[in-house]
C-alpha cells in the first residue's frame, strides 16, 4: 500500500516520540534493551544495577537475554547452577521485569527449614489445625498471590511436599493445614537447585512428574571459572559496593594480582569471590594498587596462583 504525504494526517508528537524510542529499544542487543526498559544509561550501569548480576561475557549475555525472554510471561522456571553462582539474582530479576513486579517476591529455601515445619511454611494452616494453632496463619504460597515463589534447593523438598506442590501447578491451588477447603491462588513458581535432578529421579528421591512441570524453561548459569572474562568487571563491582559498606576508599589491583584472580579456580563462585573482595578490602593497610602478596586469601581457599 503507497500513502501520499500530501493525504496522510500529521502523527502526534507523543505517539512519534513513542514509536521512535520503541524502534530503538528494538534495535539495541539485550543488555541494552533491558537497560532502556528499567531506565538505566549503559550496560556498564546495567551490569551494575540489574539486581547483582554483573558481566559481559557471551554466556552473561545470553543469561540476560533469557531472563528477558522469560520474564514477561508467567511459565515455570528451573535455575540450575553451582553454589554461589547467583541464582536467587536471576529469580529476582524474572520477577523485577515481570508483570507481577509489584506484587510479592517470596523466597524459600527448602534446605534450610526441617520437613516437619516446611509444609506449614508454605501452605499455611488454620486455627486448631494442631495443638499451638491458636490462630489462622497464611502460608508462603498464599503470600506469594500474584507475585513469584521462590523454591531454592528445590532437589532438598521432601517427597511428601513434592506431591502438595505438583498440585499446585496443575491446580492452581492450596490447602492449608486443618482445611477441607481448598484455596485459589495465582502464583510464578521459580525453582532453583545445584542438584542433579536427573540423577535423584533414577535414585527415585525426586519425582519425575514435578520435574516436568518445574522445567517448562530451564535456565543454567555457568560458573565463575567458566566466564574468567567476568572477573575484572566484578571485582570493580565488589570493589565499588563493599567500599560503600564499610566506608573504606576503594581500591585497584595490579596486573599481577588481576592474574592471580583469573586464573584461581573459584569453586565458591561469585560467592567465594566476594567474600575474598571484602576481606581483601578490609585487611588491606597499603595505600597504592593491591599487589599478589597483599591479597588476603583464606586457609580453605589455598594459595591464589
Amino acid at each position: 500500500m503507497v500513502v501520499d504525504a500530501a493525504d496522510s494526517k500529521p502523527m502526534p508528537e507523543q505517539v512519534r516520540n513513542w514509536l521512535l524510542k520503541g524502534a530503538r529499544t528494538v534495535a539495541l542487543d539485550p543488555s541494552e534493551r533491558i537497560a532502556s526498559f528499567i531506565g538505566l544509561r549503559n550496560v556498564a550501569s546495567l551490569n551494575a544495577g540489574f539486581h547483582g548480576i554483573v558481566g559481559n561475557s557471551p554466556q552473561m549475555r545470553e543469561l540476560r537475554e533469557m531472563i528477558e525472554k522469560v520474564a514477561h510471561t508467567s511459565a515455570t522456571v528451573l535455575i540450575r547452577g553451582e553454589s554461589g553462582t547467583g541464582k536467587e539474582l536471576v529469580a529476582q530479576a524474572i520477577h523485577r521485569l515481570s508483570p507481577r513486579k509489584t506484587r510479592p517476591f517470596v523466597p524459600v529455601n527448602c534446605a534450610a527449614i526441617p520437613e516437619t515445619l516446611l509444609e506449614d511454611d508454605l501452605f499455611g494452616h488454620v486455627k486448631g489445625a494442631f495443638t499451638d494453632a491458636r490462630t489462622d496463619r497464611r502460608g508462603k504460597l498464599e503470600e506469594a498471590d500474584g507475585g513469584t515463589l521462590f523454591l531454592d534447593e528445590i532437589g532438598d523438598m521432601p517427597p511428601v511436599l513434592q506431591v502438595k506442590l505438583l498440585r499446585v501447578l496443575q491446580e492452581k491451588e492450596i490447602q492449608p493445614l486443618g482445611s477441607n477447603r481448598p484455596k485459589k491462588v495465582d502464583v510464578r513458581i521459580i525453582a532453583a537447585t545445584a542438584a542433579n535432578l536427573e540423577e535423584m529421579i533414577k535414585a527415585k528421591q525426586f519425582r519425575e512428574d514435578l520435574y516436568f512441570r518445574l522445567n517448562v524453561i530451564p535456565i543454567f548459569i555457568p560458573p565463575l571459572r567458566k566466564r574468567v572474562g567476568d572477573i575484572s568487571e566484578l571485582v570493580s563491582h565488589f570493589s565499588h559496593i563493599l567500599s560503600e559498606k564499610h566506608g573504606i576508599p576503594e581500591f585497584r589491583l595490579t596486573e599481577a594480582a588481576m592474574d592471580a584472580l583469573t586464573h584461581h579456580p573459584w569453586q565458591g563462585n561469585v560467592r567465594e569471590l566476594e567474600h575474598f573482595m571484602e576481606r581483601t578490602l578490609v585487611l588491606f593497610e597499603g595505600n597504592g594498587p593491591v599487589d599478589v602478596d597483599a591479597l588476603s586469601f583464606s586457609p580453605g581457599m589455598g594459595k591464589l596462583s
